[in-house]
């Protein structure tokens, strides 16, 4: 303001001697409150650094009992009744997890006894409650289908009721630790003992006191070609050279060209190849494994004196949770369960907590995909084979080695060093692109009204084809570690005398009928398999012979029986593929139409895309006729009629075509004669005049073009 004076500003050096008193005085304050604080709270604790590690391992070692037990009565009791098994934990991890646990928990004890001179009473206090809450939640994350904030919550409350009692200036709970640890350490030898020595002595005790083997007895090999279609295999001329190894075995033996699996999905075939039996009569299933009613190959053999081992790439219905272990002497399915080969991973995988660690670092760095951690390479099968071989030789047992190479199986993902002579897109490409058409089909699923979108099918073309090319890298690959497999043992002396079998578990669907996968439908090249059978030396086998006629894989066990000359051959389920090469006692009978099935998944969306979601399928298989029938939860029986001469791409359905009609009845009877299907429904549709006039197989509103 005019006549006003402005305010002149003190110099620097007096403002910070303001400054500095004014910091003196609130200091004084200070000290003043932090002074009444530590009397009217009781002293820190003193606590060591040996002491935060101890209670850190103790409270690691007693949740990784926890999370044992749990383990255990989940597999042994809950999961046989509700299913849902963890197929990628390691078998040995009830005895491993408390010491992972207890490892894990000291490493952290050790990086928070850094903090225990600058916060004593938060490390005193809080600590416990911190180790409680953590310990817990990781052992009840082991049950699955526990609802995370129940998980979470039944974890804070175990973590605010027991954490306290935990304090490390307690001498009550000092006393209690103490006390406790020879019981806490005679829980993990009893899980030692059960879970660790009982089942690794198994191997040595029946390869030293098994039965003795027939001398001379020759060694039996059955590879499984998983997801592997007969008609991409240029062992059926298919025009890419996916299988020269496989066309060269076949110039030694038998090549089956109409050979059918009975399922279109693994566990179920591979049922049928261990029993003799089709699908239905065994307890296999989508969601059932395969119990111990039937006898299986492996343990028909191991009890004639065979070391027997398994070797499995598909470590899904491949593994031992799912029943296919049976008779194996060893079995190799997840890596760590073979307790020579257990790695500091795997150590640290098997307790939940080093196991969600090791999945996010390495997800972090992109280390891995998820399906590559459920997959086991085929050179890594054939390296563990040739190790086993190696081992059990001294015991002059013959073998019987099966092994399952999964690299042709979705997300056709491959490893580093094989080759990809078709393929142009990265895994990472494919698997986005994958799952692009999942977002559209499941958005269709949702609104499957009206016309299926356009986008919807450009995308399905386009995946389509990108696949096939990854999916004949994938064959390709499993057809040069067959050759290697094969190698490996003739350089070992044994393959002159090994009766190998070759085949596949189901095909996969490129597009065709608009399905990509396997699994929902009995189309053809989900069920069109390759068989090569090759004798041993000695073996009434031919070599270069064909067999056109169609045939079912279930057939492999009492060919193995017959061609060993074993005397319960004749009892084993199934006939003899001998029959095709002079063996006239398995004659006796007219070849009957070749079974495959699949069972009814409600539980899956009701489209196009997924027909057994309808209801249960049957497919029987003669000469040139194909024969699909599917009981609709809706609609009743459904019927599908192929001339596969006339069309093996089985896109005309002559169900109700006139001409067909004895055909169709012929194999509708025979059907009903398995007791499979549900028995027809005779009532004609109202209004429907055609459906008064036909037998029952015709009495339907329609015959779709397509299942």
């Amino acid at each position: 303001m005019p006549g006003t004076e402005p305010t002149r500003r003190p110099p620097p050096i007096l403002r910070v001697r303001a400054a500095s008193k004014r910091l003196l005085r609130h200091g004084r304050h200070a000290r003043v409150v932090s002074a009444r604080l530590a009397r009217a709270l009781p002293p820190a604790p003193s606590v060591s650094a040996p002491a935060i590690w101890a209670l850190c391992g103790w409270i690691g070692l007693a949740c990784g009992l926890l999370e044992a037990v749990l383990l255990l009565s989940w597999r042994e009791v809950f999961e046989p009744l509700l299913g849902s098994p963890d197929l990628w934990r390691n078998w040995h991890s009830p005895w491993m997890a408390p010491l992972a646990n207890a490892s894990l928990f000291a490493l952290a004890g050790g990086a928070l006894g850094l903090l225990r001179r600058l916060l004593p009473r938060a490390v005193a206090v809080a600590l416990p409650i911190l180790l409680v809450f953590v310990g817990v939640r990781a052992a009840l994350g082991t049950i699955p289908g526990l609802h995370p904030a129940a998980v979470f919550l039944l974890a804070l409350g175990t973590a605010v009721r027991l954490g306290p009692r935990a304090r490390l200036d307690s001498p009550r709970f000092r006393s209690f630790a103490r006390r406790s640890l020879p019981y806490l350490a005679g829980g993990w030898l009893a899980l030692l003992l059960t879970c660790g020595v009982v089942p690794a002595s198994r191997e040595p005790l029946g390869l030293r006191l098994g039965p003795e083997p027939s001398r001379g007895a020759p060694n039996v090999l059955l590879v499984v070609l998983d997801t592997v279609r007969a008609d991409h295999l240029s062992l059926h001329g298919y025009e890419r050279p996916t299988s020269p190894r496989l066309e060269a075995l076949s110039r030694r033996g038998v090549r089956f060209d109409e050979a059918r699996a009975t399922a279109p999905f693994t566990l179920g075939t591979h049922a049928s190849l261990f029993t003799g039996l089709p699908m239905s009569q065994t307890s296999a299933g989508v969601n059932s494994p395969l119990d111990g009613s039937r006898r299986t190959l492996a343990e028909h053999l191991r009890n004639r004196g065979y070391a027997t081992g398994g070797f499995v790439g598909n470590i899904f219905y491949g593994s031992a949770h799912y029943g296919l272990d049976r008779g194996f002497l060893h079995y190799h399915d997840v890596p760590g369960n073979i307790t020579r080969r257990i790695t500091p991973r795997e150590f640290l995988r098997s307790c939940r907590l080093g196991a969600d660690l090791i999945t996010r670092f390495e997800r972090e760095w992109g280390l891995f995909s998820p399906m590559q951690r459920r997959r086991l390479d085929a050179s890594e099968l054939n390296q563990a084979l040739f190790s086993w071989v190696d081992r059990t030789r001294r015991f002059g047992r013959p073998y019987f080695v099966f092994v399952n190479y999964f690299d042709a199986h979705s997300p056709y993902s491959l490893p580093p060093q094989a080759p990809r002579p078709y393929s142009r897109v990265s895994d990472a490409r494919l698997e986005a692109e994958l799952d692009r058409l999942s977002a559209l089909e499941a958005e269709r699923d949702a609104d499957p009204s009206g016309p299926e979108p356009k986008a919807l099918t450009a995308a399905r073309a386009e995946v389509a084809a990108l696949i096939r090319d990854a999916y004949d890298d994938g064959i390709c690959w499993a057809d040069r570690q067959l050759g290697a497999l094969l190698d490996g043992l003739d350089a070992r002396g044994l393959l002159d005398n090994t009766l190998v079998i070759v085949t596949s578990d189901h095909g996969e669907m490129l597009g065709e009928h608009g399905l990509i996968g396997h699994g929902m439908s009995l189309h053809r090249p989900l069920v069109h398999v390759p068989l090569v059978v090759a004798g041993a030396r000695g073996m009434s086998v031919p070599q270069g012979r064909s067999v056109p006629s169609a045939v079912s894989v279930r057939d492999v066990p009492a060919t193995v029986l017959r061609l060993l000359n074993d005397p319960d051959a004749p009892r084993f389920p199934g006939r003899s593929l001998s029959r095709f090469w002079g063996d006239e006692t398995a004659l006796d009978s007219p070849d009957a139409p070749v079974l495959s099935e699949v069972e009814h998944m409600p539980w899956l969306p009701r489209s196009p895309r997924k027909p057994a979601a309808f209801g249960p399928m049957w497919l029987l298989t003669e000469d040139r006729w194909a024969y699909l029938r599917r009981h609709h939860e809706s609609l009743g029986p459904q019927h599908w009629l192929y001339n596969l001469d006339d069309d093996p791409d089985e896109r005309h359905n002559l169900a109700a075509d006139p001409s067909s009609r004895s055909t169709l009845d012929r194999l509708g009877a025979l059907l009903d004669t398995l007791g499979l299907a549900p028995p027809p429904t005779l009532a004609a549709s109202p209004g429907n005049a055609r459906s008064q006039r036909l037998p029952w197989r015709h009495a339907l509103p329609k015959h779709p073009t397509s299942p």
